[in-house]
């Protein structure tokens, strides 16, 4: 039992000022975490959360959007969208949301995902003749977060970070009538000195004279199924088996994002041609590499965002990127979807030829062409994309059976020397390189249940930074729940994965078989509209098949959410026992609006939160959340410079 001296506050004391719409996570938070709780990400991310909370925040009008714009809703698919717009094109426009159940194709399920992401609003031309009515039509948004270490973590203690401990985040988005959009980010991460380490801006038009959108400064570009241009909002396999393999691109769209890397800073338009739009873009920016001293090239660039250590601050913004392209999409009978894309990336210094199959040179162009074919209840869709080396490619085949089963196969092939700066295309490793897959899984919805399965195989042809020689692997995935009685539910969940690794002993490296088996066991009580308690037991057993080496880990927590008008309380209480960071098990957490946390938990130990939101005023939200991770057999927490000499992790405050 953890003493009282022990028990230290993480405090989350952030003010959000809104003139719009709550963006409120907890009647959807359930389909959330299961659409991103696999993505593997450590500790806090804010990218797919950011998404998410826009689409919250900015509803769409269920009786002016198209299916194209509704299935960018991340629940539903091209077909289920399809049909909403068939029913609502039959019998009128919707008077109600609740006027979805009437739409006997659908489930009752996917209806109740897509509620918190529609409206119904009757548009009118907004008046402008007088400041009130200007500020009428105006939707204003401020978020801010103040968060310092509440450790001292080996950087501070040895002075290796320029800066003090304070994280700060602000954003303001201003929206006037879906025809204006402003927004204004500056972040500044712990350890970095710079009250404005990084900003981003961005100013959008919509329907103005020819253009349906126009984009400034920062923003972010979408294309196909993601093998040569996406944003850095990017699903992947998950325990939405079906909804998770195909991609709706957004086009261009503006940038409110923390993420440092992956968008476009310039100028992009969007404009109609006859059944069809063209787009363009131009961009100017500068990224975080390694650049050789000696031979004047680029040996790497770097992700992280980090500007905290002199090394770290060396190497910010000493890579100038130039890009631009254009974009134009065709449809053939609102059957069939053809879209081809060019773009062109142009760096001041050149990568070198250090890695092999990685980019070389300063000058890179791409090519790809993507389809979409929608009839009625099937959905055949794909991309192919050429980097002026090799060609890669993912085609898919969605049927809609009934409302009851649903199924999909899919099939990729990203050669080893094909590469994209801007890509994110469906597959078991983040890059699209040197992957073969084939997927396939179906939703079945039964007496007892739902049942969610998918089974991928996949193959990486050539050597990989990890594995010195071609390996392979195969994942199956069974999530089933039902719900036993009105106020109970069960969730049951299997992963089984089989991959090959690299093992070294003795100066020698060999492939070996590692087989990962987790099972999950969940209850769900809810009580009316206010209270829910939640039950989770997850086992995870690592075998190395060559050596008959085997790693536990079990994880158990115990939940509690309250809700209640304008007052929010989540608490949880964690207990883990791994073997080691190998058997490490994910656990996706609550937090503030615009942070998505899931933490891996390894060795033994206990974890536990509080986390309390409140609408103090009508326009201003305050979140406050206290948490821990106490692990006794250890003397210190983590490594190199966020080293903690101490076995409890406090975290950091937030104001």
């Amino acid at each position: 039992m953890i003493k009282l001296r022990y028990i230290t506050f993480i405090l989350f004391f952030t003010p959000q000022f809104f003139f719009c719409q709550q963006d409120s996570l907890f009647s959807t938070e359930n389909s959330i975490e299961s659409l991103i709780e696999n993505s593997g990400l450590d500790k806090e991310d804010t990218k797919l959360m950011d998404l998410i909370d826009n689409l919250l925040s900015n509803p769409i009008n269920i009786n002016k959007t198209t299916i194209e714009k509704l299935a960018q809703i991340p629940f539903i698919n091209d077909v289920e969208a399809g049909k909403i717009i068939h029913y609502r094109n039959k019998h009128g426009n919707f008077s109600s949301l609740k006027d979805l159940y009437n739409v006997n194709d659908l489930t009752k399920e996917t209806i109740k995902k897509v509620l918190p992401f529609i409206t119904i609003i009757k548009t009118k031309k907004p008046a402008v003749s007088n400041y009130l009515s200007l500020l009428k039509k105006t939707k204003f948004s401020l978020r801010s977060r103040f968060i310092s270490d509440l450790q001292n973590r080996q950087g501070y203690i040895s002075n290796s970070f320029a800066g003090s401990k304070l994280k700060s985040y602000n954003r303001l988005k201003i929206k006037y009538f879906n025809k204006f959009q402003l927004g204004l980010l500056i972040d500044k991460d712990a350890g970095e000195k710079s009250f404005t380490d990084f900003t981003s801006y961005s100013l959008g038009f919509e329907n103005l004279s020819i253009f349906k959108k126009i984009i400034l400064g920062n923003y972010t570009l979408e294309f196909g199924q993601g093998l040569s241009l996406w944003s850095p909002y990017a699903f992947s396999k998950s325990s939405e088996t079906v909804n998770s393999v195909i991609k709706d691109d957004r086009n261009i769209t503006n940038y409110y994002s923390s993420d440092e890397n992956k968008f476009f800073r310039g100028g992009a338009a969007e404009f109609n041609i006859y059944n069809g739009k063209f787009t363009f873009f131009y961009s100017d920016k500068y990224l975080d590499a390694n650049i050789d001293t000696n031979s004047q090239t680029v040996s790497s660039l770097i992700f992280s965002g980090y500007h905290r250590t002199g090394n770290e601050i060396l190497h910010k913004n000493n890579l100038q990127q130039i890009a631009y392209g254009a974009r134009i999409d065709y449809s053939i009978l609102q059957k069939l979807d053809l879209s081809v894309l060019y773009y062109r990336i142009k760096f001041n210094y050149p990568f070198n030829n250090s890695k092999k199959y990685s980019p070389f040179g300063s000058q890179f162009s791409f090519y790809s062409t993507s389809y979409n074919f929608l009839l009625n209840n099937l959905n055949i869709n794909g991309e192919f994309a050429y980097n002026g080396i090799s060609v890669a490619s993912i085609n898919s085949i969605y049927f809609y059976l009934t409302k009851n089963f649903q199924f999909i196969t899919s099939i990729r092939n990203y050669p080893r020397n094909y590469f994209s700066f801007y890509s994110a295309g469906f597959g078991e490793k983040s890059h699209t390189q040197n992957e073969t897959g084939f997927y396939t899984g179906f939703k079945w919805k039964t007496k007892f249940g739902i049942i969610n399965f998918y089974f991928d195989q996949f193959k990486f042809p050539y050597p990989t930074n990890n594995v010195a020689s071609s390996f392979k692997g195969n994942e199956i995935l069974i999530f089933f729940k039902s719900r036993l009685t009105r106020n109970i539910q069960l969730n049951l969940k299997y992963n089984h994965n089989k991959e090959d690794i690299s093992v070294i002993s003795l100066e020698t490296e060999k492939l070996s078989t590692q087989l990962k088996r987790k099972i999950r066991g969940e209850l769900i009580y809810t009580f009316g509209k206010i209270l829910r308690l939640r039950t989770r037991i997850e086992y995870l057993l690592v075998s190395n098949l060559s050596s008959s080496s085997k790693e536990k880990g079990l994880l158990n927590f115990q939940e509690i959410k309250f809700h209640h008008r304008s007052f929010n309380i989540y608490g949880r209480f964690i207990i883990f026992d791994t073997g080691s960071y190998t058997s490490r098990i994910y656990e996706f957490e609550n937090d503030l609006n615009g942070i998505f946390t899931n933490v891996p938990l390894w060795g033994k130990g206990i974890r536990w939160y509080l986390l309390i939101k409140y609408r103090l005023f009508k326009y201003l939200y305050l979140s406050l959340k206290y948490s821990e991770t106490f692990k006794p057999d250890l003397k210190e927490i983590s490594t190199g410079l966020n080293q903690i000499q101490n076995n409890l992790e406090i975290g950091r405050a937030h104001v």
